[in-house]
Order: C-alpha cells, then sequence, then structure tokens
C-alpha cells in the first residue's frame, strides 16, 4: 500500500491578480472568488516550463521527506500545459532530478483533476 510521505511545491514568481483578471474579462473582482474560489494564480515565465517547475517541486519533495533519489520507483507528472506530447515532461524531470535509469516515467496529461489521478496511478504503482 502507497502512501504520502512528503509533498513538494513551486510556485512561479508572478502573481496575477483577480483584479487583473476582471479587467480584461469585465467583471468584479469579487465574482471571481465566489464562482471560482482562486484570490490569485501564478504563471510561469519564460525560463519556469512545466518541467523546470516539476524538477523544482520534486526536489524539495525529496529534501523533505530526507529520501534518496535512488528509492524512488517512478515519476508521474500530470499537467495539461506540458510544451510538447512526446516525450512528455516525466522523463525530463526525472532526468533533472538524476533518477538512475530503468525509472518508470508516466505522464498524465491532463489538467485540473490530473494530480489526483496522478496520485492514483502513482498508487497502483506501489
Amino acid at each position: 500500500m502507497a502512501f504520502i510521505q512528503a509533498f513538494g511545491a513551486y510556485l512561479p514568481q508572478t502573481i496575477v491578480t483577480n483584479d487583473e483578471l476582471a479587467a480584461r474579462l469585465q467583471c468584479d473582482p469579487q465574482w471571481i472568488v465566489t464562482a471560482s474560489g482562486i484570490r490569485e494564480r501564478r504563471r510561469g515565465g519564460a525560463e519556469e516550463s512545466v518541467i523546470e517547475m516539476a524538477a523544482q517541486a520534486g526536489a524539495a519533495c525529496l529534501a523533505r521527506a530526507a529520501a534518496e533519489i535512488g528509492s524512488i520507483g517512478a515519476i508521474v507528472v500530470a499537467t495539461g500545459t506540458a510544451s510538447r506530447r512526446f516525450p512528455g515532461p516525466a522523463a525530463e524531470v526525472a532526468c533533472r532530478l538524476g533518477c538512475p535509469s530503468g525509472v518508470a516515467t508516466l505522464d498524465v496529461p491532463m489538467a485540473s483533476a490530473g494530480s489526483l489521478y496522478g496520485m492514483a496511478l502513482a498508487d497502483s504503482l506501489a
């Protein structure tokens, strides 16, 4: 049975406020909060690709878990915004993290619920 030992995260530096978004959509900023629950979002810059952000989050997770890279059995990346479909970002993330060859890499090309699906998939691999 798999379990979550730690989480890692990466947040892009650029913050997009509801005020900025509301001006473009010609709506009230509070309506965005009411409709979505979102108060702000982050936008990655040119140097902040999905691969770079995932590798940063993965490194943070490994550090938080005090885990060695050799203990990783699989890398699962769930995103709806990969820069290319094939090969997907998971293999590059594994490479940037320094995973040994033979580590399974899987891409879940799905936004929103993709992270939940990715966790369920990781659980089935354990």
